[in-house]
C-alpha cells in the first residue's frame, strides 16, 4: 500500500526530512509544530490536494516551491499569519480553499 495521509501535527518539528518523496501522499498535516520557514521539499509533494499549515506563529512565508503544488485543492493557515499570499493561491481563490482565521 502507498501512503496517502501522513498527520505529523504536534511533534515539535522544526524540519521536514530533505529526502521526503512519498509519490502519492494526498493529504499532509505539519500543524503545531515549531517550524520557523516551511521547507522546499513541499514542492516536491506534487500529489497533495489537501495541506495543513494550522498554528505555526513562526512562519511569516511559504516557500517558493510552493507553486509546483498544482493539484492542491484545500489549504488550511488558521493561526499562521503570513506576511503576503503567493500570487499561485491569490489569483486562484476558486480552485483552492483557504482557511484563514487568526486565534
Amino acid at each position: 500500500t502507498c501512503l496517502r495521509v501522513l498527520d505529523l501535527s504536534h511533534n515539535q518539528l522544526t524540519t521536514l526530512p530533505d529526502g521526503m518523496r512519498t509519490s502519492r501522499l494526498e493529504t499532509l498535516k505539519i500543524s503545531n509544530n515549531n517550524f520557523t520557514a516551511l521547507p522546499d521539499v513541499l514542492g516536491r509533494l506534487r500529489t497533495l490536494t489537501s495541506l495543513e499549515l494550522r498554528h505555526l506563529p513562526r512562519v511569516k512565508a511559504l516557500p517558493k516551491s510552493f507553486g509546483l503544488l498544482r493539484r492542491l485543492k484545500y489549504l488550511d493557515l488558521t493561526g499562521t499569519v503570513l506576511s503576503n499570499i503567493p500570487n499561485q493561491i491569490r489569483g486562484k481563490p476558486s480552485e483552492v480553499v483557504m482557511h484563514m482565521r487568526q486565534k
